[in-house]
C-alpha cells in the first residue's frame, strides 16, 4: 500500500506558493511522500522529496498547513506541483494527522500461517491456499514502504479503549485485520474483515522493520520494552476522553439490562383501536399483561416507547451489543396505554405491526443518543475538526500556536448589547472568542448579559464569513431546548433570526425563532404601512385599487356585478388622477373604448332573478316558426317577447330586435327565410336565458380583453408609483402581505438563508440537522455537518458526552459559555462507583465530577502563561439586580472561589418600588420554627408541609398587592416540596408566576422569589473536631465523617452551586422562609455557610429598614 493509497489520508489538499526561483514542477514526483517541516521565526515552510529542497509558504487555499506542519507526526503526500520558479510556482500537499507515531527499534514480526492462508483463500483474496500468497497479500494490503529506506515499513493501528492489550487492528486500504499476541509475545493474524477506514477515524502510525513471515519458520516475539512502547501508545486505556467513553458504555449497558428486566410481552392479536385511528389493540393474556404493567410502573419512564415485532428481542445480539451494527428493519413504535380492558399502543408510526407478536422497551432513542456520543469521540480523536481540540481535552502539549488579533466589535456588532455600549469584560469575551486559536471559555455570572455577547459574537462571526458561504455557518447549542432558545433570544443577523432543529416531543409551546421572527415582521411592517397611510392621502388609495383589480384579476366577479365593479375601479382611478397618479393616454383610451362596448346578452341573462328568467323562457319558446302555428298567432308573439326582452338592456342586439319587429308586423304567410330565422332567433334566446352550470370560477372570470387591460394598469400604475415617493408603501405593503400569505415559503427562504443555527446537543448531529445542512435526510457523518464555530451556551450543565457532539462540529473554534459556579451536570452516582471499583486511582472523583467547562478553566488557565494569551474571560458586571444582592451573589460564589468580583451595573435607584409587607428591603426571612413541624421524607424526595403552606400565603399576598407587571418565582430544591406548594396554592397559576425545583430556574429571572428552604430536623451537629495532632489519614478520615453529618443534616442546602442559582433569580427581592435556627451557631456556619450568610444579610436588612412602615 502506498502512502497515498491510505484511506486515512485527507482529502483536502493544502495549497502553498514556492518562493525560490530554482523550482521545476515536473522533477517532482506527484502522489508521494514527501517531508515538510517549518522553517523558524516566519511562517515559510520547507518542502522536501528525495534530495529536492524547496521553500514554500501558504497560500489562500492552505487550510490548516502551517498547523499540521508544526506536528512532525504528520505525513504528507504531493498531491500536485506546477510551474517553474517566480511567482507561478505553487503545490498542492494533503495530510495524514495520526494521533501519535511510533518507531519500533527491533524487528516486528508478525506470524501467518496455514489457517490464515486457508482463510483468505476462501474469501478470495488469494488464488491458492499457501501461506507465501498470504504473507504476500497481507503486505500490500497493509505495510507502507518508508521513502528512502526500502528496509523500514509503516503500519496504521488503530487506538483501542478497553484493556486488552493483547490485542491490536491494522488499517489497509480496504480491510481492517485483527492481531492476537500469544503468551510469549508473538503477533498472530486471527481475522481481516471489509471496512473501510475514512480521514475521520483516528489512528497511530507504526514505523519500523515490520513484516509478516511465514509462521512455519518461526516467528520472532516482541522485545519487553518495544511491546511496552507499542501498548503505551495503542491504548487510550485511562484517559479522559476513554473513561467518559466508559462512562457511556455502561449507561448503554444499564439500559440493555433494564429493558431485559422489563421483558417481553407476548400478544396473539393486533386490531386498530377505533375506525379513527388512535393505535391499536393487542390481545394479551390478562395475568401476563398485569405482571408487564407492574414491570413497567416499576422500570421505565414517562418518555419511554415500546417496540412491536414479531420476534422477542435477543439483548446479547449485535445490534445491542455492537453501536455500529445496522437493523434496516421498519419497527413499529408507540406509547402504552393501560386500559381495563388490555393494551393499546398508541403512535403515529408510519410502519404496521405485525399481527402476532412481542412488545418490549424500545431503545432505539438511546441508542441513538449514544451512537452519536461515539461519533463525536471518533471525529475528535481523528482530528477532523479542531485540530488541537483532543489534545486541549486529554490535557497533553499542543503545536504553537497564535492568536488572530481580529477586531472584538464593529458598529453592527454593538447594536446586539441594549445600550449600544459593552462592558469593558463583555468586549473582552468577544475579543478573545474571535481570535483564540482553537476553544474560548467565557463564564457568565447570573445577568451579566452573556446572551447579549452571544449575540455580538454572532454578527462579527457572520461579517468576516470564514467559511466564504455565510449560511449556517455558525451553530448555537446547549443542553435543552430552554437553555438554546434563551441563546438564540437575541439573534438577529443581517436582519434574519437563527433556525432551530429539532424539537421536544413533551412541549406543545415548541419555540420556533423563525416563526416568531415573521409574526414580529409582519407586525412591523403592518404598523409602518398604517402610519404611511395616515401621512400620505395617496397610499391608502393605492391600497384600495391594488385589491381591486386583484380581486377582478384572480376571482372575477358576478356578471350582474360586473358593472357596478368596474364603475368603482374607475372612481378608484378619478381618485387618484386627482392626486396627479394616472395611467397613460393609451390605457385610458382603451379602457374607455371597453367600457363603452354593450355588455354579452349571456351576462345580462344571468343577472336576472330566477323567476324572471323562467318566464322569458316561456315567452320565447312560444314564438311560432313554422308556417301553420305563425299564421294562428305568430306576429302576436313576436311582438310580446320584443317587448318584454326590449326592457332588458343588452339582451337582444340591434338585428334581433329588427328581425322580431318585422315578424309582428307580417300579414299572411311569412317566407321561408323569415321562419328560418326567427327559428335560429328562439334557440339563441333560449340558450343566453338558460342557467349558467359553469363552475363559479369560469362564470366570475373577465373576458381577456378585460384582463389584458387591468395587467396593463397594474404595470403602468407599478413603474409610475416606484419611480416616485410612493413606491416604499407599495414595497412594504407586498412584504407586509407575503409574510401573512404564504408563511411556509418565508420559512423555506429564511432557513436557506440564516446564517445561525440552534440546536440541542444531541440533535446537533440529527437527521434534521443533515436535512438543513446537506438536503439529505440519511443518517450524517460528523464531518458533513461542520460549522466554522461552535458556541455552546450553559456548557457547564451539559454531560461532557452530550457536549463532545457539537464541539467536533467545529472547524475553527469553539466557545464554550457557562457559568461552573451554578448548577452542574448529572450523574449517576451507581455508575461512577462502578468505575472507580474498577480503575482505581484511574477514575478520580474529579474526571466525573467536575463539569468539562470547569476541567477546561483549570487547563486554560494554567496554558495561559505558557502560551502568552489567555482563552479566557469572565464577565464582571450584573445587570438584574439590585446593587444590594448583587453584592451578596459576588461574595458568597465568586469572590470566596477566587474568580473575582461582580460588579453591578445599575444604581439603586433603578429599584425603589416598594414591595408590600416588606418595604425596601431587598432580603427577607420568614421564619416558620421548628415546633411547627418538621420535614419527612417523601418518596426519594423530601417536604415541609408546614412551610409550603407559608409559602402559599405568602405568595397569595403578595399575587393580590403587587402590580400587575411585577413577576414572582418560587423556588425550592425538593420535587415533592414543589408538588406540596402547588397543591397549597391549588387552581391554574397566573402567567407571572412560576413554580419549581432549583433545577428548573437556571438563565430565568423574577422581580421576587420566594425560597423554600425545606430542611428542618433534629439530626444533631457539631462544630468540626479536627485537632492539629491528627495525622494526615486520620485527618481525612475525620473529615469524612463530619461531612456526612453535615449532609445528612442540610443535604442540598450545603451545595454552594444550586444555592447559587436559587439566590440570584430575582432582580428586587428574595424572600427565604424556613426554620432560621437551623442555620444559626458556628457548627452552621461550618457546615453551611452561604445559608447562614443569607441569614445574616436578611437580619441586616430588617435593622436597616426597621424604622419603615411595610
Amino acid at each position: 500500500m502506498q502512502l497515498h493509497e491510505s484511506p486515512l489520508m485527507s482529502k483536502v489538499i493544502h495549497g502553498a506558493r514556492v518562493t525560490g526561483r530554482d523550482f521545476d514542477g515536473t522533477a517532482w514526483q506527484a502522489q508521494c511522500e514527501v517531508v515538510v517541516r517549518s522553517a523558524e521565526g516566519n511562517d515559510r515552510l520547507l518542502l522536501r522529496q528525495d534530495g529536492r529542497i524547496a521553500e514554500i509558504e501558504p497560500a489562500p487555499d492552505a487550510g490548516s498547513l502551517l498547523l499540521h506542519a508544526q506536528n512532525r507526526d504528520t505525513l504528507w503526500v504531493l498531491a500536485q506541483a506546477k510551474g517553474q520558479g517566480g511567482k507561478s510556482a505553487r503545490v498542492g500537499l494533503r495530510c495524514l494527522v495520526p494521533m501519535q507515531a511510533v518507531s519500533s527499534e527491533s524487528v516486528f514480526e508478525i506470524g501467518v500461517d496455514q489457517r490464515v492462508a486457508d482463510s483468505l483463500h476462501q474469501q478470495t483474496r488469494i488464488d491458492q491456499p499457501v501461506v507465501a500468497s498470504a504473507v504476500e497479500w497481507l503486505t500490500d494490503e497493509f505495510v507502507c514502504p518508508v521513502a528512502g529506506d526500502e528496509a523500514l515499513g509503516r503500519v496504521f493501528v488503530c487506538p483501542r479503549e478497553r484493556g486488552d492489550v493483547r490485542a491490536m487492528q491494522l488499517i489497509g486500504r480496504r480491510f481492517r485485520l485483527d492481531l492476537k499476541r500469544d503468551d510469549q509475545q508473538v503477533f498472530w493474524v486471527e481475522r481481516t474483515a471489509k471496512h473501510r477506514a475514512s480521514e475521520d477515524d483516528a489512528c497511530i502510525v507504526m514505523t519500523g522493520a515490520i513484516r509478516f513471515v511465514d509462521a512455519s519458520a518461526g516467528v520472532q516475539p516482541q522485545e519487553p520494552s518495544q511491546r511496552l512502547l507499542l501498548d503505551t501508545a495503542v491504548t487510550s486505556f485511562g484517559t479522559y476522553l476513554e473513561l467518559w467513553g466508559l462512562y457511556g458504555q455502561k449507561e448503554w449497558v444499564r439500559e440493555i439490562t433494564r429493558a431485559a428486566e422489563l421483558q417481553a410481552l407476548s400478544y396473539t392479536a393486533c386490531v386498530p383501536a377505533s375506525d379513527e385511528g388512535g393505535g391499536w389493540r393487542l390481545t394479551v393474556q390478562t395475568d401476563a399483561l398485569n405482571a408487564f404493567r407492574d414491570r413497567w410502573k416499576n422500570l421505565a419512564s414517562d418518555d419511554d416507547q415500546v417496540e412491536l415485532d414479531d420476534e422477542a428481542p435477543d439483548w446479547n445480539s449485535d445490534y445491542y451489543t455492537d453501536l455500529e451494527y445496522r437493523d434496516r428493519r421498519r419497527i413499529f413504535r408507540g406509547k402504552p396505554q393501560w386500559q381495563r380492558d388490555g393494551l393499546v399502543i398508541g403512535g403515529e408510526s408510519r410502519t404496521s405491526p405485525p399481527s402476532s407478536g412481542y412488545v418490549y422497551l424500545s431503545l432505539a432513542g438511546h441508542r441513538t443518543q449514544h451512537e452519536r456520543r461515539l461519533s463525536a469521540r471518533r471525529a475528535i480523536d481523528s482530528g477532523a475538526g479542531v485540530k488541537t481540540l483532543r489534545a486541549l481535552l486529554q490535557d497533553v502539549p499542543t503545536p504553537t500556536q497564535r492568536p488572530s488579533i481580529l477586531t472584538a466589535l464593529t458598529p453592527y456588532a454593538r447594536q446586539s448589547f441594549r445600550t449600544g455600549k459593552p462592558t469593558p469584560k463583555q468586549e473582552e469575551a468577544v475579543r478573545v472568542a474571535l481570535n483564540t486559536p482553537d476553544i474560548a471559555l467565557i463564564i457568565g455570572p447570573p445577568g451579566t448579559g452573556k446572551t447579549q455577547v452571544i449575540a455580538a459574537l454572532e454578527r462579527r462571526l457572520s461579517e468576516l464569513n470564514e467559511g466564504q458561504l455565510i449560511a449556517h455557518d455558525v451553530l448555537v447549542s446547549s443542553f435543552q431546548h430552554d437553555a438554546v432558545e434563551n441563546a438564540l433570544e437575541r439573534t438577529e443577523v443581517y436582519g434574519l433570526p437563527a433556525v432551530k432543529v429539532g424539537g421536544s416531543a413533551r412541549r406543545r409551546d415548541e419555540f420556533d425563532p423563525v416563526s416568531a421572527w415573521r409574526e414580529r415582521k409582519e407586525q412591523a411592517m403592518s404598523a409602518r404601512v398604517q402610519q404611511m397611510e395616515q401621512s400620505d392621502p395617496a397610499a391608502p388609495l393605492l391600497v384600495e385599487l391594488d385589491r381591486q383589480v386583484h380581486r377582478l384579476l384572480l376571482l372575477g366577479v358576478e356578471p350582474g356585478l360586473r358593472q357596478r365593479a368596474l364603475d368603482d375601479l374607475d372612481a378608484s382611478l378619478t381618485a387618484l388622477g386627482r392626486l396627479r397618479i394616472r395611467p397613460g393616454a393609451a390605457w385610458q383610451s382603451d379602457w374607455d373604448n371597453y367600457r363603452e362596448q354593450p355588455p354579452e346578452p349571456t351576462q345580462v341573462a344571468q343577472s336576472l332573478s330566477p323567476a324572471r328568467r323562467r318566464m322569458l323562457l316561456r315567452r320565447v319558446r312560444a314564438l311560432r316558426c313554422q308556417a301553420v302555428a305563425f299564421g294562428d298567432d305568430g306576429p302576436a308573439q313576436a311582438y310580446k317577447v320584443l317587448g318584454l326582452l326590449r326592457h332588458e338592456a343588452g339582451l337582444l342586439t340591434v338585428a334581433d330586435q329588427a328581425l322580431l319587429l318585422q315578424a309582428s308586423d307580417v300579414d299572411g304567410i311569412p317566407d321561408a327565410a323569415l321562419l328560418e330565422a326567427l327559428s335560429s332567433l328562439r334557440d339563441a334566446l333560449i340558450d343566453r336565458l338558460q342557467p349558467d352550470w359553469r363552475p363559479v370560477v369560469q362564470r366570475h372570470r373577465l373576458d381577456d380583453q378585460a384582463r389584458g387591460l387591468l395587467q396593463r394598469l397594474q404595470t403602468e400604475l407599478a413603474d409610475k408609483v416606484r419611480e416616485s415617493r410612493h413606491g416604499v408603501h407599495g414595497v412594504l405593503t407586498r412584504y407586509r402581505d407575503a409574510l401573512s400569505a404564504y408563511p411556509d415559503q418565508v420559512n423555506r427562504a429564511v432557513k436557506a438563508y440564516s446564517s445561525i443555527v440552534g440546536a440541542t446537543c444531541q440533535q446537533a448531529a440529527s437527521r434534521h440537522m443533515s436535512l438543513l445542512k446537506t438536503d439529505k435526510p440519511d443518517a450524517p457523518s460528523m464531518k458533513s455537518l461542520q460549522f466554522g464555530s461552535v458556541i455552546i451556551d450553559e456548557a457547564a450543565r451539559a454531560n461532557p458526552l452530550d457536549l463532545f457532539v457539537p464541539m467536533a462540529l467545529a472547524s475553527r473554534r469553539i466557545v464554550l459559555v457557562g457559568d461552573h459556579r451554578q448548577l452542574p451536570h448529572l450523574l449517576d452516582s451507581e455508575i461512577e462507583d462502578e468505575i472507580r471499583a474498577e480503575r482505581g486511582d484511574q477514575a478520580s472523583s474529579k474526571v466525573y465530577r467536575d463539569s468539562l467547562f470547569e476541567r477546561l478553566w483549570r487547563q486554560l488557565q494554567q496554558r495561559a502563561a505558557a502560551d502568552g494569551f489567555s482563552r479566557v474571560v469572565m464577565l464582571d458586571t450584573q445587570f438584574r439586580m439590585h446593587p444590594r444582592l448583587g453584592d451578596f451573589v459576588s461574595r458568597q460564589f465568586y469572590e470566596r472561589a477566587g474568580l473575582g468580583q461582580v460588579h453591578s451595573g445599575r444604581p439603586a435607584s433603578d429599584f425603589e418600588w416598594l414591595v408590600p409587607g416588606h418595604g425596601s428591603s431587598v432580603c427577607a426571612w420568614i421564619d416558620v420554627p421548628q415546633v411547627k413541624g418538621l420535614e419527612d421524607r417523601f418518596g426519594a424526595s423530601r417536604r415541609r408541609q408546614v412551610e409550603a403552606r407559608r409559602v402559599a400565603n405568602e405568595v397569595s399576598r403578595l399575587l393580590k398587592e403587587l402590580p400587575e407587571d411585577k413577576s414572582i418565582g418560587v423556588i425550592t430544591f425538593y420535587a415533592a416540596q414543589r408538588d406540596e406548594i402547588l397543591a397549597a396554592l391549588g387552581g391554574s397559576l397566573p402567567k407571572r408566576l412560576h413554580v419549581g425545583t432549583v433545577d428548573a430556574f437556571q438563565g430565568k429571572e423574577f422581580d421576587v422569589v420566594v425560597l423554600s428552604v425545606v430542611r428542618c430536623n433534629t439530626l444533631p451537629l457539631a462544630a468540626s473536631s479536627l485537632s492539629e495532632g491528627c495525622t494526615p489519614d486520620e485527618t481525612e478520615q475525620r473529615r469524612s465523617a463530619q461531612e456526612r453529618v453535615w449532609s445528612r443534616k442540610y443535604g442540598h442546602l450545603r451545595t454552594a452551586n444550586r444555592l447559587n442559582v436559587a439566590m440570584s433569580r430575582q432582580r428586587r427581592l428574595l424572600i427565604a422562609v424556613g426554620d432560621r435556627a437551623m442555620f444559626e451557631g458556628e457548627a452552621a456556619r461550618e457546615a453551611v455557610p452561604e445559608m447562614c450568610a443569607l441569614l445574616d444579610f436578611c437580619d441586616a436588612e430588617a435593622r436597616l429598614h426597621a424604622g419603615e412602615t411595610p
